[in-house]
């Protein structure tokens, strides 16, 4: 009976939070934020699993709790702060490709090893945890304090995409090496921004 308590004030606590939040900014987009938020952190405690190498059911409850923490925190600590389209898609942007910039540069530092062998395998994926909340939290705060426009924006996440891909495509074409790899998805990776700035001041 105490537990059935527990559990039904956390979710009451939790709806007060929700709907204080979403009178305070644009509804829908705090919806996104929270997806957002909560699809990361379901990928973040899978990583969690592979580095800690847990098994059984704890293997399935970790991401799920880091899930829901990560929906969580944005509840607690922005239901004060407006959200920008702009902070939204380059924090969104910012932990996607963090993902891929930090597989590369893994990739980068231990070539082939850096997949083939189960320790480094875990450095790996915590390299691109690692740079996916980095560049995460640029992301947002380039969004909140640079007066970027939204098409400036778009420019920016659109090369941030095209870029990394042509590069490695350009190079698994002419070469297997998987560090030749990695140093063109990070080099087309950096220019692609400074080809989008631009092409939008063009």
């Amino acid at each position: 009976m105490g537990k059935k308590i527990k559990i039904s004030s956390i979710v009451v606590f939790s709806l007060i939070l929700i709907n204080q939040t979403m009178q305070a900014q644009d509804e829908i987009l705090f919806r996104k934020h929270l997806v957002n938020s909560g699809i990361n952190g379901l990928f973040y405690g899978l990583a969690i699993d592979v580095i800690a190498g847990v098994d059984g059911g704890a293997a399935g409850g970790i991401p799920i709790i880091a899930a829901g923490t990560s929906v969580l925190v944005p509840l607690l600590t922005n239901s004060s702060r407006t959200i920008s389209q702009n902070s939204m898609i380059l924090s969104a942007h910012g932990k996607i490709v963090g993902w891929e910039h930090g597989f590369a540069f893994a990739t980068l530092v231990g070539g082939e090893n850096a997949w083939n062998n189960a320790d480094n395998l875990k450095l790996t994926i915590a390299a691109g945890a690692i740079t996916s909340i980095g560049l995460g939290i640029v992301g947002n705060t380039l969004g909140q304090n640079v007066n970027w426009t939204e098409g400036q924006v778009a420019l920016y996440r659109q090369y941030g995409w095209i870029m990394p891909f042509t590069g490695v495509s350009i190079m698994a074409a002419i070469s297997d090496e998987p560090r030749l790899w990695a140093a063109s998805d990070l080099i087309f990776g950096t220019g692609g921004y400074f080809l989008a700035d631009k092409v939008y001041k063009h």
